[in-house]
């Protein structure tokens, strides 16, 4: 993915919480690449000017990937350095997506 896509995305995302309501991510990263060092860079800069309204909105993300090294990864990390909001990982987008509805009806989500 190039810069301009790249900085798009992350730019969407973050059009999100703009909206003032609760929401969900699912990435689907069954073909992800990654991303370059100016990408992460982006993603960081704009993920840290959120920080404060995606912790009161966000209410989950969700990882589709086929990979157990990735997943076991995340777990890992997540032991590690709990993130403010629920995350899980997924082998399908259909079990992501069913999640990601349940975490929406919580706490008035």
């Amino acid at each position: 993915m190039d810069d301009e896509a790249f900085e798009s995305a992350v730019r969407a995302m973050s059009a999100l919480i703009e909206r003032a309501q609760p929401y969900v991510i699912i990435h689907d990263a069954r073909r992800a690449v990654r991303p370059t060092p100016k990408q992460r860079a982006f993603a960081a800069q704009q993920q840290k000017r959120d920080a404060e309204p995606t912790r009161r909105l966000l209410k989950g993300v969700a990882l589709v990937t086929a990979s157990p090294l990735i997943s076991g990864v995340l777990t890992a990390v997540n032991w590690i350095f709990p993130a403010p909001y629920p995350q899980k990982t997924f082998s399908t987008l259909s079990a992501a997506e069913a999640w990601a509805t349940g975490q929406l009806g919580k706490d008035g989500g």
